[in-house]
């Protein structure tokens, strides 16, 4: 979490989960308030979703208005950018990532780049290229899953 030292992050891989309505969210979470609950337990999230599809500006600024100062989303680059495409031929997929959440910057931590386990060391230079091509504008995670 980035400015903050000794900050501890505890968070999951969603925040969405109704089977915690009544367990660890309030019981009277309605559909959709799942986060604004869930930043109250929490401080930080890993964004899963964003690995299956990027969602609405106006989206984005639901989870900016649920969460509080401090709050922190981890977010994945899409499949198309990491498994599909295998990080070539990105350049305008990136930029639209940075541009979507961008408002969203003092709540980021790092954006996740995780790569399939047949990413391997034969696409060392892919990866150093990508590397080199990523939005300063955000900090970013490598996630290596190849033995």
């Amino acid at each position: 979490m980035a400015g903050q030292a000794n900050a501890l992050g505890v968070g999951c891989p969603m925040w969405a989960n109704r089977d915690w309505v009544g367990r660890h969210l309030p019981a009277d979470t309605p559909a959709g308030g799942e986060l604004a609950a869930y930043a109250r337990v929490c401080n930080a999230v890993e964004g899963n979703t964003t690995f299956y599809a990027l969602p609405a500006p106006a989206t984005v600024e639901r989870w900016r208005a649920a969460t509080p100062e401090g709050f922190r989303f981890l977010l994945k680059l899409p499949r198309t950018v990491t498994h599909e495409r295998r990080l070539r031929d990105v350049a305008a997929d990136l930029t639209a990532f940075a541009d979507l959440f961008l408002p969203l910057a003092d709540r980021l931590g790092p954006c996740s780049v995780q790569l399939p386990a047949s990413f391997g060391p034969d696409d060392l230079g892919v990866l150093t290229a990508f590397l080199d091509s990523l939005p300063t504008a955000l900090d970013w995670a490598v996630e290596v899953r190849h033995p």
